[in-house]
């Protein structure tokens, strides 16, 4: 059994459920559930932030879908903003880790500005030292004015065996930005542990309309009000209706007062639920993406392109490299000349949805992105280096002595009095590894009450070969 601590982007997650649940929450959920398809043999510790009732739903969800026998979830007051992960209080982890009755062989993290807590965690209150490796799913830079945040994560993904990133051109960015902070040296390593690995897409999640059935409506795919890429886009909006009025625009929670739903072609939606979102999703003609590509801009074109609107994306070379079968536009001149394309050619549109949902299931293809993710686990395990000297020996020799023996009890100071100083990692892979030893299931027996199981608790037992 591998057993890892996934470290989610709690930072990301504002609405479990629902409708503004990004791409991040869902990345978790289903991941999850593909790697328990993928191999049975992985124990997951996953940290979770102490959450309001409405707010916990998201990891309710989840908890449904995996499998209690094996995955474990450790309730912590992790700050939800980022710049206040970076404190984050670490005697709690101290509690509520129960490494003494379990070993963590791997850390899976998302949360890259943690990395160095942890780290320092388990190599100084505990008797693990287990390899990490991540997922940046949101990069901030500083010119982003995330001051202090940036340098955390650059020092966070150097102590990783590697961390992906969704495309070359992050990658690309982060390390142009890391020179202007840091030597040559670290921007060298940040060159060899950064893996692109593109936004994932589970091909069940792709579903365009039914009928394909569809209105001439124009979809803003970004949050609306004062901003200056909204602001551009109404004003095009306007004069494009000067032009021709065979269209209307839906701009989903706009509020109720504002001045652009003055005009009986603009359809909002200032409260709605995540099921008639997308229905109303799915009957719209085309979706216009924002300029200023920041922070989750691309969750809304995933959602279009997967209910079968096809969209006009702001000229990037990010976005070309996320979604190159899909249109593009560099000036509000450029977009109303591509709107008027789509408005008037309907194979045009159609040609463009295929396109579109082609390179999602053959880019962004979840379960082959999985596989990646999975052979770099395997990678990191093999990192490990096997201890196998007279101490391992040692322990065989214990645990056959005993036959079952729990890992609290066999570290205990009753026999091998293993302290925090020496790393067991090693020791239990050297052990694991002869076929000798193998993990079994956890129960104990109360009186007077049926067994109960403690899947997450680990205890060896020695077989004969």
């Amino acid at each position: 059994m591998t057993r890892i601590l996934l470290v989610p982007n709690h930072s990301l997650i504002f609405f479990g459920g629902s409708i503004q649940q990004n791409s991040y929450s869902l990345f978790l959920e289903n991941f999850l559930e593909l790697m328990n398809n993928q191999r049975q043999d992985v124990f997951w510790y996953i940290l979770v932030p102490k959450l309001r009732s409405n707010k916990n739903l998201f990891y309710s969800n989840i908890k449904k879908k995996l499998n209690s026998n094996n995955s474990l979830f450790i309730s912590l007051d992790i700050p939800r903003h980022s710049k206040s992960q970076i404190h984050f209080n670490i005697n709690e982890l101290r509690q509520k880790l129960k490494w003494r009755d379990y070993p963590i062989d791997i850390i899976f993290c998302h949360q890259l500005e943690m990395t160095k807590h942890l780290k320092l965690f388990f190599k100084h209150d505990t008797n693990l030292d287990p390899p990490i490796i991540g997922y940046s799913h949101l990069m901030e830079l500083p010119k982003l004015d995330w001051e202090g945040i940036f340098e955390y994560n650059i020092i966070g993904i150097t102590e990783m065996v590697a961390c992906f990133v969704n495309t070359n051109f992050q990658k690309q960015l982060i390390i142009e930005e890391a020179r202007k902070i840091f030597s040559s040296s670290t921007c060298g390593v940040l060159k060899e542990k950064l893996e692109v690995l593109p936004k994932l897409v589970v091909p069940n999640d792709i579903k365009p309309s039914k009928t394909g059935n569809y209105q001439k409506i124009i979809y803003w795919g970004d949050i609306a009000g004062r901003t200056k890429s909204f602001i551009e886009f109404r004003s095009c909006m306007e004069q494009l209706r000067k032009k021709r009025t065979d269209f209307k625009v839906w701009v989903p929670f706009l509020k109720s007062n504002h001045q652009f739903l003055k005009y009986d072609w603009v359809i909002s939606n200032e409260s709605i639920n995540k099921r008639m979102f997308f229905k109303y999703l799915r009957n719209c003609y085309v979706g216009v993406s924002p300029k200023n590509q920041l922070h989750d801009w691309d969750k809304t074109i995933l959602q279009g392109i997967k209910s079968g609107v096809p969209f006009i994306i702001y000229d990037s070379t990010d976005s070309k490299a996320l979604y190159s079968e899909s249109t593009f536009y560099k000036s509000n001149k450029d977009l109303m000349v591509l709107l008027n394309k789509y408005l008037e050619d309907t194979k045009f549109r159609n040609l463009i949805v295929q396109k579109s949902i082609g390179e999602l299931i053959n880019k962004h293809n979840f379960l082959k992105k999985v596989k990646v993710i999975n052979r770099l686990i395997n990678k990191a395990t093999r990192n490990t280096k096997s201890v196998d000297n007279k101490r391992a020996k040692v322990i065989i020799d214990l645990i056959k002595k005993h036959k079952i023996i729990s890992h609290k009890d066999l570290l205990s100071s009753r026999y091998l009095n293993w302290g925090i100083n020496m790393d067991f990692l090693g020791y239990r892979k050297a052990i694991l590894s002869t076929g000798k030893v193998k993990e079994v299931e956890y129960s104990k027996k109360r009186k007077n009450s049926k067994n109960k199981e403690y899947p997450w608790k680990v205890k060896y037992k020695f077989q004969k070969l």
